[in-house]
């Protein structure tokens, strides 16, 4: 099967964001989600004026969580089925990132 391809659009004007997920839940019928691709198409983003930023939670409580700023170009790749994650809120300025989804047969 082809891997699933998504462009994610976050509107600045209504503060967009996306809660804590998983790409892929446990026991979750007809969700094939392996690996997760993201990668940026915001050119000069400026993560303290605009927010947006993706935060990755750990498994371990005692872990810091992770933000990573939706910089143009850069790719971030994950576990779709164990790597809880979601985007901050976006505000000035339109957020644009492109998934990609590699699926297990």
């Amino acid at each position: 099967m082809p891997p699933a391809v998504q462009l994610g659009f976050y509107p600045s004007d209504t503060g967009a964001k996306y809660s804590p997920h998983l790409d892929r839940n446990p026991g979750e019928v007809g969700n094939r989600r392996e690996i997760t691709f993201l990668i940026y198409l915001n050119i000069d983003w400026d993560a303290k004026r605009w927010g947006g930023h993706l935060r990755l939670h750990p498994d371990d409580d005692k872990a810091p969580r992770v933000d990573v700023e939706p910089i143009g170009g850069r790719i971030v790749v994950f576990r779709s089925g164990t790597q809880v994650h979601e985007v901050m809120p976006c505000k000035g300025r339109d957020r644009l990132a492109l998934t990609l989804w590699c699926e297990y047969e």
